[in-house]
């Protein structure tokens, strides 16, 4: 077991690249209805496409590795642990595609996931009339909830009003212990 490390947030919470606090700009009212049933797929895949190209923006090249498509958590769905997937030691997000190694970091994180069900429960919040919003990027990391069977599903993050992932999500995640660190590469 790898020994625990500390930080104050994950790269989850890191602003993006070059991403700093420009200004504010006026956020328009969205709408927060609840997103679909998140499909059940085989397992948890960090360096699947969709998953990949939510961390760095690009697809892999090679063989495509589909994920299942992302949703609220099923009801009849039990997790026993969360895998989240991140930039790795050292990838940068891109703009531009460019063949090269990625690498994703992959935390297996475990004990009770009450808070964290709760958190990803909560309902994506829409904007005041005439809110002010931060011009950020945020990135978050790509989670799985993995079930005893080793079945994955990857669960929405909410979002506040800013459309900015809700900070309650990250908190869970962070207060669930680490049973496990793997970095893996993909050529790219």
């Amino acid at each position: 077991m790898p020994p625990p490390r500390r930080r104050t947030r994950p790269p989850s919470a890191a602003l993006a690249t070059g991403a700093a606090l420009v200004g504010l700009s006026a956020c328009g009212p969205g709408p927060a209805a609840p997103p679909p049933s998140a499909e059940i797929g085989a397992t948890a895949d960090c360096l699947a496409d969709d998953v990949v190209h939510t961390l760095l923006g690009r697809v892999p090249d090679g063989p495509p590795r589909p994920a299942p498509e992302p949703g609220t958590v099923p009801e009849d769905f039990v997790p026993v642990h969360v895998v989240e997937c991140s930039l790795g030691p050292g990838e940068v997000r891109v703009l531009e595609p460019e063949t090269s190694t990625i690498r994703v970091q992959e935390i297996t994180r475990g004990g009770d996931l009450t808070s964290l069900l709760a958190a990803l429960d909560r309902p994506s919040r829409e904007a005041d009339p005439g809110q002010a919003c931060p011009a950020v990027a945020i990135l978050v990391p790509e989670l799985y909830l993995v079930d005893r069977d080793g079945r994955a599903v990857r669960p929405v993050w909410p979002r506040d009003g800013c459309r900015l992932p809700d900070e309650a999500v990250d908190d869970a995640l962070l207060a669930l212990p680490e049973v496990d660190v793997r970095d893996l590469e993909r050529r790219g």
